[in-house]
């Protein structure tokens, strides 16, 4: 029927005609579809990713179906069944090969959503440490380690995942891959000794080495960062240890090396005087205690004995080998020359050497007989008639000194002798009296006549012939000489007869000191003479006096200097000489 729609209501068809705008009721025969249900492939209420499929019956040739979302009304499918995968109200209207068509019930989906599922946490550590992963919050757990908390602390490398749960019983998994990188194993090599002593050093190196890896070295004890290189110089004792890290940030330390740094010694020299002194002096120089030595002279002793210029070093050595050198400069300063002249000298007893040292400007002198001090003997000179070794010490103006070689003097002996008088002393006129000196062999010899040399007198023996006082000089072949005892040849006999005369003269005391006195005894009373002389004859005094026949008379010789001298009394029959010594 065209232009009608045709709507079926029970067993009455109502037939409107669109062309005329009639309509009709009439009766008509119906082709229900039937109950139409909705039959689910499982639970309808799911979790995320899951489905449901939904059928719908009657089933059969002639059928068709159309799925809405009874919400937005949206065609979702016309096949039999629908697969669905979100929530929502489906229903489904079917139609039977007569166009008849019928709807069921809304059937409701429920998906509920599954849990976001993560993991934070560090995903890679050092081996050694750990982490802690984390899964969200809210839900409960099931770690592929077994565990059930919500973290977990992972010790060693791998993937490690979680699945968590939802109040719907929805799960997700995650996992992590965590890595765990190995350490460094760290040692330090010392390119010395690590004891030495202060100045020196030692360079402490870290390994591994390579690119990637980074140090820090550290003081143990003030945990101060010392060096960020793979090595370490170290100047002072200590505990050494290195951080080495990789280039994952991985570190390890090793065993703290020790370095032990010994002080050295502090070296001084000391003296026991001035480092300056004259050409002969010395001067002990020492140095610390305790140590071991060496000296720039090669002594090994503490102390050593420094005699001339120059400078002195010694190497000090510790218990620990540790050394440490100084110097000191020792400076002498010329001395004088010191000399004697004359030489060795030999003198006679009694005479006397003038030595004579060395001039100078500024000088002064000190002289030695056989090494013992003179005392006041401080000239440039000294005479002496002593035998011995004589030296002198000659000190210049900046008080450098010299010792002489010695000079020895040596004095000799004169001559021993005897005067013999065979003949007597007693010469009566034209007489004559024979003197003898005895002495040893090669002796030479001078006769004086009232202190006068006789002319060709020089034989060991002289005749005589005139009263007077005679002396000889008595020379060894050493050159030495002595002078003999005066004796006096007298005349005791009378002139013009040879009765012997009984005159006398007695001088006391003699020897003398000054005072001496005279006592005069004549045979008969006469004219005296009286004549004082010295050794070579000259009258010092002379008195004449009248009518003597005894005499006694005081004289005072002080004033004259000591040595023999000779007092004479001549008569007219007679002359006396006596000899007088003046102490």
């Amino acid at each position: 029927m065209k232009n009608k729609l045709t709507y079926y209501a029970g067993v009455l068809c109502l037939i409107f005609s669109f062309t005329t705008a009639n309509a009709q009721l009439l009766p008509c025969i119906l082709h229900p579809v039937g109950e139409v249900t909705i039959e689910p492939s499982g639970p309808t209420e799911f979790c995320e990713g899951d489905s449901v499929t939904l059928c719908a019956f009657p089933e059969g040739p002639g059928f068709t179906y159309t799925w809405k979302d009874i919400i937005t009304g949206e065609t979702l499918s016309t096949e039999q069944c629908l697969t669905v995968y979100e929530s929502g109200d489906y229903y489904v209207r079917v139609f039977n090969e007569f166009g008849c068509h019928s709807e069921c019930t809304p059937t409701t989906v429920t998906v509920n959503p599954n849990p976001v599922c993560s993991i934070e946490g560090p995903t890679s550590f050092c081996v050694g440490d750990e982490v802690i992963l984390t899964a969200p919050a809210g839900y409960t757990y099931l770690w592929s380690t077994g565990e059930t908390t919500q973290s977990i602390t992972v010790t060693e490398g791998g993937t490690y995942s979680v699945t968590i749960t939802n109040e719907f019983e929805c799960s997700a998994t995650c996992s992590v891959d965590v890595t765990a990188y190995e350490i460094p194993v760290v040692t330090i090599e010392a390119d010395g000794p690590t004891e030495f002593c202060e100045g020196d050093s030692v360079t402490l190196c870290a390994f591994p080495e390579g690119p990637g890896y980074t140090y820090t070295w550290k003081d143990i004890i003030t945990g101060e960062t010392l060096s960020n290189e793979q090595c370490l110089t170290v100047y002072e004792s200590g505990n050494y240890y290195v951080r080495v890290f990789n280039e994952f940030g991985c570190h390890s330390e090793c065993t703290p090396i020790v370095v032990t740094v010994y002080p050295n010694p502090v070296c001084s020299i000391e003296a026991d005087g001035p480092t300056e002194f004259c050409e002969g002096g010395s001067v002990t120089l020492t140095a610390p205690a305790g140590y071991s030595y060496l000296w720039s002279t090669g002594e090994t002793t503490q102390s050593i004995i420094a005699s001339e210029a120059g400078t002195y070093s010694v190497t000090i050595t510790s218990g620990f080998g540790c050394s440490s050198t100084c110097s000191i400069e020792v400076t002498t300063t010329p001395g004088p020359e010191a000399y004697i002249t004359p030489g060795d000298t030999t003198i006679c007893k009694g005479r006397k050497v003038i030595l004579i040292a060395n001039a100078g400007v500024g000088y002064t002198y000190q002289w030695y007989k056989n090494d013992v001090l003179i005392p006041g003997a401080t000239n440039n000179y000294y005479k002496t008639q002593q035998p011995g070794v004589y030296t002198v010490e000659v000190t210049s103006a900046d008080g450098c000194s010299a010792i002489s070689a010695g000079s020895t003097v040596t004095v000799i002996l004169p001559p021993t002798l005897s005067l013999n008088t065979p003949d007597g002393l007693d010469l009566c006129p034209d007489g004559e009296v024979l003197l003898e000196i005895v002495t040893e062999a090669g002796a030479t010899f001078q006769w004086y006549f009232n202190g006068s040399p006789i002319p060709g007198a020089t034989g060991n023996t002289y005749t005589a012939t005139e009263v007077g006082e005679y002396t000889a000089l008595v020379t060894n072949s050493a050159g030495c000489s002595t002078r003999c005892k005066g004796i006096t040849v007298v005349n005791s006999c009378r002139l013009g007869n040879s009765a012997e005369g009984n005159s006398s003269l007695e001088i006391y005391p003699n020897p003398a000191e000054g005072m001496v006195k005279l006592s005069i005894v004549l045979d008969e009373s006469a004219r005296v003479i009286l004549e004082f002389m010295n050794m070579e004859g000259q009258i010092l005094h002379e008195e004449i006096m009248q009518d003597v026949h005894t005499f006694t008379k005081e004289f005072d010789l002080s004033s004259y200097p000591k040595g023999v001298y000779f007092l004479t009394i001549t008569t007219d029959l007679q002359k006396i000489t006596k000899k007088i010594v003046l102490q």
